[in-house]
Order: C-alpha cells, then sequence, then structure tokens
C-alpha cells in the first residue's frame, strides 16, 4: 500500500509539474501570438504605403515622359529615395514577420505536445487510483472477515 501511496503522490507531482509548463506555454503561445497579429497589421499597412509610393512614381515617371517640365528630377529623385527606404522598411518586417510565424509554430507544437503529456499523466493517475482504490477494497474485505 505505501509504494502505491508513494506512486500516487509522485505522479500527482508530475501531473501538477506538467500542467504548471502546460499553462505557461498556452500564456507564451498568447503572447508570440498577439505580438504576431500586430507585426501583420503593421506589415500590411506599409507594405500598402509602400505599393501607393510605387504607384505614385510610376506616374511621376510617366507623367516625367510625357509632359516634360510638369515633373521636376529633384521631385522624381525624392520619390524613388522614399520609395526605395519604404521597400527596405517592408523586406525588414517580412524577415521579422515570418520569424514570429516560425516561433508561433513552434508554440503551437509546443503547447500541443504538453497538452498530450498532461493528458498521459491524467490517464496515469487515474489509472493509479483505480488500482489503489481496488486494494482498499480488498484490504476493507480482509480487515472487515
Amino acid at each position: 500500500v505505501e509504494d502505491a501511496v508513494t506512486a500516487t503522490n509522485r505522479i500527482l507531482a508530475d501531473t501538477k509539474q506538467a500542467r504548471m509548463r502546460f499553462v505557461d506555454a498556452l500564456n507564451r503561445q498568447a503572447n508570440i501570438q498577439d505580438k504576431t497579429l500586430s507585426l501583420r497589421g503593421q506589415f500590411a499597412h506599409v507594405e500598402m504605403e509602400y505599393r501607393r509610393l510605387n504607384q505614385r512614381l510610376r506616374m511621376m515617371e510617366t507623367k516625367a515622359r510625357f509632359a516634360k517640365g510638369l515633373v521636376t528630377t529633384q521631385d522624381l529623385n525624392k520619390l524613388k529615395d522614399r520609395t526605395n527606404a519604404k521597400y527596405e522598411r517592408v523586406s525588414e518586417l517580412e524577415t521579422l514577420l515570418g520569424a514570429r510565424e516560425k516561433m508561433l509554430a513552434a508554440a503551437n507544437r509546443s503547447a500541443q505536445n504538453l497538452k498530450k503529456t498532461v493528458k498521459d499523466k491524467d490517464e496515469m493517475m487515474i489509472y493509479v487510483l483505480r488500482k489503489v482504490q481496488r486494494m482498499m477494497r480488498r484490504l476493507y474485505l480482509t480487515i472487515g472477515s
């Protein structure tokens, strides 16, 4: 009986620890997901700005070819610089977003693995508790006889 109680206590401690790690993993996953969603929004906004600048640049280049004097070379160069800077920002955010997506996928896998671990520990705990109950019933019947 002592061995069963010791095993039950050990499994209970393992189950508690697994649940705590699972909760930590879920919190980490939620945090990463929030940051990823924020970064996605930021990326979409900056990408849209880049597309608008690029479209405006193409329109100005077309005007410069067909309507000389309406667009100065200085204005065109300023817009090209702004467009190039925005493109660099889009590239940076795209790289960061890719890394965040990978972190989120890893956090999701970690949470799923810990969920399975907790389930296995729960099943083991139920098995041991049933075994202890059977032992106690036998002991009760032995003492009662």
